[in-house]
Parts: C-alpha cells; sequence; structure tokens
C-alpha cells in the first residue's frame, strides 16, 4: 500500500535525524561543544517532520482506517504506539527545556544528552514495530481499494500540517547536518 510504503520511507529518514542526535548527545555527554544551531535544527526536524508530519499521519490516517477494520484501540497496537508518541514528545520537551541552559550548564547539556539518548532508543525500537508488526498487520486487514483513498488522504496532511517548503527545508537540514 502506497500509504505504508510512505510511512516506512520516512521512517529511514527519522531514523538518520536519530543516528545525528546520537553522535550529537554523546559529545554533549563527554562535555564537548555542539553548535546550539545543529541542536536547534534536529528539534525542529523531530518536532515539525517526525512528528506533526509523521506521526499525525498515523494517527489521523493510518489508525482510524484500522480501527475502522476492527483493530482494537485500547490493549491494543495502536493504543501502544498512540502512547510511544505521547513518551517521544515528552522527550523531545525534555530536549528542548535543557536547550535553554544548554550553553551556560553543564547539567542542562547531559539532560538533553539523556532525554536524546532515551528518544533515540524509543523511537527505534518503535519504528522497528511499526515496520514489522503494524504495517504488517495493516497490509492484510486493509482493502486494497482504498490505497488511494488513505495515500491521498495522508499527502493532504502534510500539506495541511507543513507550510510550502517547509519539508524541503527540513530535509535540506538534514543532509547538512550529515555533511
Amino acid at each position: 500500500m502506497q500509504i505504508l510504503q510512505t510511512l516506512r520511507d520516512e521512517h529511514e529518514i527519522i531514523v538518520q535525524a536519530l543516528d545525528l542526535l546520537d553522535a550529537r548527545a554523546q559529545r554533549l555527554a563527554a562535555n564537548e561543544a555542539v553548535p546550539i544551531g545543529e541542536l536547534d535544527a534536529l528539534l525542529r526536524f523531530l518536532r515539525r517532520y517526525a512528528d506533526a508530519c509523521h506521526h499525525a499521519k498515523e494517527e489521523k490516517v493510518l489508525f482510524p482506517a484500522l480501527e475502522r477494520q476492527g483493530m482494537l484501540h485500547d490493549g491494543g497496537p495502536i493504543g501502544v504506539m498512540l502512547h510511544e508518541h505521547g513518551v517521544g514528545r515528552e522527550h523531545v520537551t525534555a530536549m528542548a527545556s535543557a536547550m535553554e541552559e544548554i550553553e551556560t550548564s553543564a547539567t542542562a547539556r547531559i539532560r538533553f544528552a539523556r532525554a536524546a539518548t532515551e528518544l533515540s532508543t524509543l523511537l527505534r525500537m518503535h519504528i522497528h514495530k511499526e515496520n514489522n508488526v503494524l504495517y504488517m498487520l495493516a497490509q492484510r486487514m486493509l482493502p486494497a481499494r482504498r490505497d488511494d483513498e488513505l495515500a491521498a488522504a495522508a499527502e493532504r496532511h502534510e500539506a495541511d500540517a507543513m507550510a510550502p517548503g517547509e519539508k524541503d527545508e527540513l530535509l535540506a537540514a538534514l543532509r547538512s547536518l550529515a555533511g
């Protein structure tokens, strides 16, 4: 299904961002300098691309479609995925909070590094579960005749969630960080 392939492709990009985040978190934990602009760019990517775009496509398009096909929300895989999205947001909030003092506080650098590492660990496991369990179930449950409709709904959501050109800017920033 198109929507599932789109979400898998986005997962690959999110993992690239997590690799970059991990490298910066390790440097912060070792009390090495990390340009604030790089941390800001990663936070923006996580908030806008990973959450507002990708997670929201799952929450507003894929998960409701699966529920209509009978997948349980509470006590089922959708509830687990939503919980993990929420925990991820908490880690991003903790990173943003640490950013307020990161230039002057070793404790803030450690807090940022810890939250970044926890987020990376969580999202890597989350992505594995989605790719290898949830999306496999979705492939079987969702009617093929709804493929175009779901893909179009995901595209509409992305267009509504992101400013014109924002996705390209975020991806360019990520490429720049990868150097």
